[in-house]
């Protein structure tokens, strides 16, 4: 199924920032030993949408070392903001809401 938008893009704004990441849902996580970059990446475009109507997530306040480090998880139909919340907890991360990005700072 493609994604058929109804209008331009949102405004991106911290309120449908977070009503984005609490509604859209992951169908399937089956990471074995990747990187933490890409575990990330693969969640931001793991709903199919479009960059334009999704929210991005940003952890490179984390640094190269833990960006590169190896992760496991597995999870079926979780909700966005679980999947970056277990993650952040892996790497002892705080999650940053801003406008249409999810940041992961040290805590």
């Amino acid at each position: 199924m493609a994604f058929d938008p109804i209008g331009p893009p949102p405004k991106k704004t911290i309120e449908w920032t977070t009503n984005y990441i609490y509604w859209a849902v992951v169908p399937k996580i089956d990471f074995e030993d990747i990187s933490v970059q890409e575990a990330l990446d693969f969640i931001s475009q793991a709903t199919g949408i479009p960059s334009a109507y999704r929210v991005e997530v940003d952890a490179t306040a984390m640094g190269k070392t833990i960006l590169k480090s190896k992760i496991q998880m597995q999870e079926k139909n979780i909700k966005l903001s679980d999947a970056i919340a277990k993650i952040a907890d892996r790497i002892n991360a705080k999650m940053v809401i801003d406008e249409g990005v999810i940041r992961l700072v040290p805590k």
